[in-house]
């Protein structure tokens, strides 16, 4: 999530990450059903090698996320054990309202976290702590 709003080229963004490609996605929820757009894409010649799209019911969101996950390790021809298969296979129904509480709680205690973090380091300056600061809450206002 570090870079989902940034400016930065992909290539930059790869050469900073030291990886050679990147998956870009989108998780879009309507109802009950569920749509997983995934691409991967070579990071230093910014260069599409790959891209799918899957929908099905919220209550499978488990085995989509399997599904996909295999898909990208086959695109970057990763070998997976017997068992990493069958984990990736394995997808229990879920309750659609119980899977959205989850999401639900999960950003926020992520936005709470950074909020508490920028209000605590508010007045802090110089070495890492400034640094992660503004990497979490962006650059201080002025009153």
């Amino acid at each position: 999530m570090q870079f989902k709003k940034t400016r930065k080229a992909l290539p930059e963004i790869g050469r900073q990450l030291k990886v050679d490609a990147v998956v870009e996605g989108s998780v879009l929820h309507a109802g009950n059903r569920v749509r997983i757009t995934a691409q991967l894409i070579e990071a230093a010649p910014d260069r599409h090698l790959w891209a799918e799209t899957y929908e099905r019911d919220l209550a499978d969101v488990l085995a989509l996320q399997g599904e996909v996950a295999r898909a990208i390790a086959d695109q970057i021809r990763v070998r997976l054990t017997p068992g990493e298969h069958v984990r990736l296979a394995k997808g229990s129904p879920v309750k659609p309202e119980a899977y959205e509480y989850h999401l639900r709680g999960k950003t926020s205690w992520m936005v709470q976290g950074r909020d508490r973090h920028c209000h605590r380091h508010a007045g802090t300056s110089g070495g890492s702590r400034s640094r992660l600061r503004r990497r979490l809450c962006g650059p201080r206002q002025v009153d």
